[in-house]
């Protein structure tokens, strides 16, 4: 559905030619040479976005952006003005308005701020699209309780799930992934100790996720998790999770002495069978 949008401007010169060239630019437009009218114009009809000079008999910019908004509080207002003041610009912007725009300006300009505007009232399009541009860090800071770290697992899941990770990879290896080494790190790091934390951190790049889960305890002989075989569990499960968790993921790897470990999942889009670790979570 095409935008609509109102422009008003007490020079009937530059309210024709935004209507010819944004009505070019597939947009539909309405135009009045006053104020007053102008909002008459906003009541009676509906409109995406609007246009307004700030300088005009009886009514300025301000007071126009004010009366758009009462009627019709989801309208981007667009100021358009020849003053170059630093403090009417700070007032249009607190007052609401979606951009200022000074004289003499390009239709160009004003298509930008629309198609932005448009932009904004879409959906955001998933993650999907935009993962080949993607790089974001997240870090938490969660005191030593389980409770408290209940939840990022299933974060880090739905990230993996908007970034088109395989259902497994997504689903399984990372939460289980996650759960292992926050438990580890509060219970063998940490002790279980009061005022202490685990510090967990996300980096994700177009090729990988890679997390780093940290603790504030002694850290333990990184070369364990090499040499960890079923065979070489203790009775009581000691040292499964771990081997799991080399299972789960691409890579695994520690640092400052055993307290931070390192996994990375690489950014395979679709299931490779022969990648996949068939290994049950059972015993976790």
């Amino acid at each position: 559905m095409k935008s609509r949008i109102l422009v008003i401007d007490d020079e009937e010169e530059i309210c024709q030619l935004l209507q010819v060239a944004l009505e070019m630019a597939g947009y539909q437009v309405r135009y009045s040479t006053s104020a007053v009218k102008g909002l008459e114009l906003a009541r009676e009809e509906s409109f995406d976005l609007a246009i307004t000079d700030m300088v005009m008999p009886k009514m300025d910019g301000l007071i126009v952006l004010e009366e758009l908004q009462e009627t019709n509080p989801e309208i981007f207002v667009i100021i358009i003005t020849g003053l170059q003041s630093g403090d009417l610009f700070k007032k249009a912007l607190d007052a609401g308005a979606f951009a200022i725009l000074s004289k003499p300006f390009t239709i160009a300009d004003i298509t930008q701020l629309i198609d932005l505007g448009n932009s904004i009232r879409r959906p955001a399009p998933s993650l999907q699209t935009l993962s080949p541009y993607l790089h974001q860090t997240t870090e938490f800071r969660v005191p030593t309780a389980l409770a408290s770290t209940l939840a990022i697992p299933a974060y880090m899941r739905d990230l993996a799930r908007a970034l088109d990770f395989s259902r497994i990879v997504s689903d399984r290896n990372i939460p289980l992934t996650v759960h292992e080494l926050i438990q580890n790190s509060i219970i063998h790091g940490n002790q279980s100790r009061e005022n202490t934390s685990v510090t967990v951190r996300v980096f994700f790049s177009p090729q990988a996720l890679t997390i780093e889960i940290e603790d504030e305890g002694d850290g333990f002989n990184p070369k364990r998790i090499g040499e960890m075989q079923p065979e070489h569990f203790s009775k009581d499960g000691k040292g499964k999770g771990l081997f799991l968790v080399r299972c789960f993921a691409d890579s695994v790897s520690y640092d400052k002495g055993g307290r931070l470990a390192r996994v990375t999942f690489q950014a395979i889009r679709q299931p490779k069978e022969e990648t996949l670790h068939h290994v049950s979570p059972v015993g976790l």
